[in-house]
């Protein structure tokens, strides 16, 4: 093909056609420019979709951290609760003047038992990593980044709060 182009533009040039040479050679420019724009648009197409599905994978792994999460909030409300529970059973023990059963050293461990908040921040930490930009959706964005960046703080910050008064 390009010994093909070569043939046309010797041709012309040694038919003395200057000005029909000119317009072969804006053409093969205009053919040239139209061909990297092409790639562009390619190559930025190809970018957007790998873009998308790195998206769609952080989110995907953002929420399955977030559900695990939540389980383990519920876990530790449950337990929460039943700590409440055997706490009372103590104090009504106390309050009644109830002789010592071998149920009070069971009450009172359960309910001295400490518990920790495992949390799951991976997927945000990979997100930052590769730009918290990659997620187009700003609310959403906003919202990823009030749970990890301010909740999870707070939340975390009063967790070792407690854990230290009661040590």
């Amino acid at each position: 093909m390009i010994k093909f182009f070569r043939q046309i533009r010797q041709q012309l040039l040694m038919e003395n056609k200057t000005g029909k040479y000119f317009k072969y050679a804006i053409g093969e420019i205009i053919l040239v420019v139209i061909g990297i724009l092409i790639a562009l648009n390619i190559n930025n197409w190809n970018q957007s979709r790998i873009n998308a599905n790195e998206e769609l994978s952080i989110l995907r792994s953002l929420k399955a951290g977030l559900q695990k999460d939540q389980g383990d909030i519920l876990y530790n409300t449950k337990y929460f609760s039943e700590s409440i529970v055997d706490a009372n059973k103590v104090i009504l023990a106390l309050e009644n003047d109830v002789p010592y059963s071998d149920s009070i050293p069971v009450y009172l461990g359960r309910m001295m038992r400490p518990m920790k908040f495992l949390h799951s921040t991976s997927a945000f930490e990979t997100l930052k990593s590769k730009g918290i930009d990659l997620i187009h959706n700003t609310e959403l964005r906003d919202q990823i980044i009030h749970v990890f960046d301010s909740r999870y703080t707070f939340f975390l910050g009063e967790e070792t709060r407690h854990l230290e008064e009661l040590h």
